[in-house]
């Protein structure tokens, strides 16, 4: 079978982290007949540079297209046409690749078949299954299916009939810029007989991995893209004809219809639709009857209102609308359904400005900073304030002084959040608690970081959520904060940057590590008390080993899995005689760990809530990336980093901050054997790593003195009383 030439365009516009992997996966591509033409679209970053240093590396065969400035996305495809050669025109942009040995699928399926149009199934992750006849199928889109190819709403990777796009003339509409895809989408399908469609994913899209400074064309915020959404509408609604294209045009309309009502529901679009009001009520005047009739109950008195030409009407079944909508969800979700009763009915009550929400992990425990605020004001306070923790089960958890527990995300919960003055939480609060001007959000966060976090991740590959929709997500998240504790002048730069934070930063150090210099709890009597209280041996020194979770080990969504790499076996019959060992797994690991047969030497505190205290008892830490260690480190006590997976860790999953090989203060080894043989020298090793030590300890540790929690009830308490 002699396969057909395929132009492979691809359109680049400040992709410089991400274009290698793409012309990577072009030379993996088994298929010798292709054409690979790369527009670089007037980048400001380093792309065009990076095209051609990967490009020279891999001895790749394609031209190199430098346009001087940004003209759009519409100029760039169409001027890569005029160049493309080949059969067949398969679009890519910067940041999207190819499964490996595509190509040769894909160009065998259109051997096959005689449709103009060949899309694949897009998807936002490298898991994929290996390509094979068994896993992959196609079908012909008929007429009444055919709109379902519309909700792709991009070129990216669907492969063209290169002689159907010059028949019908079809080129990029340089009229729009967020809408050129899908305008090139409606004009060939129009045209198109039949569609191809590949359900199996061997082209996987670039995510929008900065949705704030640099979001994609696809999620930027509605308002920047209303006037071209307007024009665009009216585009259609022009030169869509009933008679021809009345599959077309009812898909246009309803989406139009969809959007008006989802859009305008929106907070942050209310104004921007009342100053077009006048124009949008002429494009509902080009809707025919029988689609306004459809828009429900409520939704078709708010058009009726919008074309009578009444504002303030058309807002109040507008409210309407969404009050009902959100009733509704809440019947089907009780989170939702708290949420709404406390945004109708607790927001409406005013706040006492005594009243204190607590809140650790999500409400797994009673710990971290939450934990040493609290208990410097009940010490300091007492009784005036009043306290309120939340747990995820209440009933676990014993607190001291006159805290009143309540269980999180039930109807309590959220009316003690909405009437709180305070709220003071370690980690992201709930999606549906909404934050009261009124309210004070003091986030401590809960830990010094070495793995980049949040706007600085490149990619994140946790189950279930895409990267841009968790940057977005955490993005929202620190908007709502209105203090944010720093444990060290390093943090506040990263957390500055990461967290998009530009309210107060409380430069005081950690409350949870003043422990380590309070005198009544750093002394041997209270370590004493707290190992009996464990059931510990008092005769045996303790290895603590909290090692931090793998972004992409996990079972399912939200549950994380982590195995234990170390012999705890061999360290047994090495070390029993001298050590015990406490395992401490990350919060977000969800299964437990099994240790049987390991009794008297391995105890499982995972479940422990303050992990402060399992420090105080330690005489070594072994951990690897968690930010465990810069807080241990107040204590001067060796440390020990297993790191078996170092170079997949730093270079591929997350990515350092600093030069964790060059700063650690201790040594980095990568196998069992070797922890066990560090831990039998372990004299030698801190004699040679005390310089390193005393290093991190003055860069990491400076700001914790023990008076963290009093500060912070100084600024932030009797600041906003």
């Amino acid at each position: 079978m002699i396969m057909q030439k395929i132009s492979i365009l691809i359109t680049v516009y400040n992709k410089q982290d991400y274009i290698k992997r793409c012309l990577e996966s072009l030379n993996n591509q088994d298929y010798e007949n292709k054409e690979i033409i790369i527009i670089d679209n007037g980048s400001t970053d380093q792309s065009l540079e990076l095209i051609k240093e990967t490009k020279s590396q891999l001895a790749l065969r394609a031209e190199v297209i430098a346009l001087e400035e940004n003209r759009g996305v519409a100029y760039a495809r169409n001027f890569g046409l005029k160049q493309a050669n080949g059969e067949y025109v398969l679009f890519l942009d910067g940041d999207d690749y190819l499964v490996n040995n595509s190509l040769l699928f894909i160009a065998s399926l259109m051997e096959l078949s005689d449709a103009p149009i060949l899309m694949t199934r897009m998807q936002k992750s490298n898991r994929v299954k290996p390509i094979t006849i068994y896993n992959a199928s196609t079908f012909n889109w008929k007429e009444t299916k055919r709109k379902k190819a519309l909700k792709r709403m991009s070129v990216a990777g669907v492969l063209y009939s290169n002689a159907f796009l010059k028949e019908n003339q079809l080129t990029f509409n340089d009229d729009f810029h967020y809408y050129t895809d899908f305008d090139f989408m409606i004009n060939t399908l129009k045209r198109a007989e039949n569609v191809t469609y590949l359900k199996f994913p061997l082209y996987i899209k670039g995510e929008c991995y900065d949705p704030i400074e640099r979001p994609s064309l696809s999620i930027e915020p509605f308002k920047n893209k209303f006037n071209e959404w307007v024009d665009f509408i009216s585009h259609q609604q022009a030169n869509l004809k009933e008679e021809t294209d009345f599959w077309l045009k009812e898909y246009i309309t309803k989406w139009f219809l969809r959007t008006y009502f989802k859009e305008w529901a929106k907070e942050e679009n209310r104004d921007l639709f009342k100053a077009n009001f006048e124009e949008l009520q002429q494009k509902l005047e080009k809707v025919d009857d029988q689609y306004i009739e459809n828009s429900g109950r409520l939704g078709l008195r708010q058009i009726r209102a919008h074309l009578s030409g009444d504002i303030i009407k058309t807002e109040q079944w507008l409210n309407k609308r969404v009050n009902i909508a959100n009733w509704k969800a809440g019947l089907k979700n009780k989170k939702k359904l708290n949420q709404q009763i406390a945004n109708t009915l607790f927001s409406k009550i005013k706040t006492r400005k005594n009243r204190v929400l607590f809140e650790s992990f999500g409400g797994k425990s009673y710990a971290c900073s939450p934990r040493a605020i609290y208990e410097e004001m009940y010490n300091e306070k007492g009784k005036e304030f009043e306290y309120i923790w939340a747990f995820s089960e209440p009933s676990d958890k014993t607190i001291p002084g006159p805290a009143k527990k309540v269980k999180r995300l039930s109807l309590k919960y959220y009316y003690y959040a909405a009437t709180s003055k305070f709220w003071v939480m370690n980690a992201r609060k709930e999606k549906t608690l909404d934050k009261r001007k009124e309210t004070v959000y003091l986030q401590t966060w809960h830990g010094t970081p070495l793995k980049r976090l949040a706007a600085d991740m490149k990619e994140v590959k946790m189950p279930g959520t895409s990267t841009a929709t968790y940057k977005q997500n955490f993005y929202n998240e620190t908007q709502d904060w209105d203090y944010l504790v720093s444990p060290n002048d390093y943090s506040t730069e990263i957390f500055k940057r990461a967290f998009h934070f530009e309210k107060k930063m409380l430069d005081v150090g950690y409350p949870r590590n003043d422990l380590f210099y309070n005198p009544s709890k750093n002394n041997s009597e209270y370590q004493e008390k707290l190992k009996v209280s464990l059931g510990l041996p008092k005769n045996k020194k303790i290895i603590l080993y909290a090692p931090t979770w793998r972004d992409d080990e996990f079972i399912e969504r939200g549950k994380y899995k982590f195995d234990v790499k170390l012999d705890l076996f061999d360290m047994r019959n090495k070390l029993g005689d001298e050590y015990v060992i406490l395992l401490r797994m990350h919060y977000l690991i969800a299964d437990d760990l099994n240790v049987d047969g390991l009794e008297g030497f391995v105890y499982n505190l995972s479940h422990y809530d303050d992990i402060s205290e399992l420090y105080l008892i330690s005489d070594l830490l072994i951990t690897d990336y968690s930010s465990v260690f810069f807080d241990y480190a107040n204590l001067k006590r060796p440390i020990i980093f297993y790191t078996y997976d170092l170079d997949n860790y730093r270079d591929d999953l997350r990515g350092f901050y600093i030069d964790f090989e060059q700063e650690a203060p201790g040594p980095l080894l990568r196998t069992s054997d070797e922890v066990i043989k560090a831990i039998q020298d372990i004299e030698a090793i801190k004699e040679s790593y005390k310089q390193r030590v005393d290093d991190f300890y003055t860069k990491f540790c400076h700001l914790d003195d023990g008076t963290a929690s009093r500060k912070i009830i100084d600024q932030v308490i009797r600041s906003n009383r």
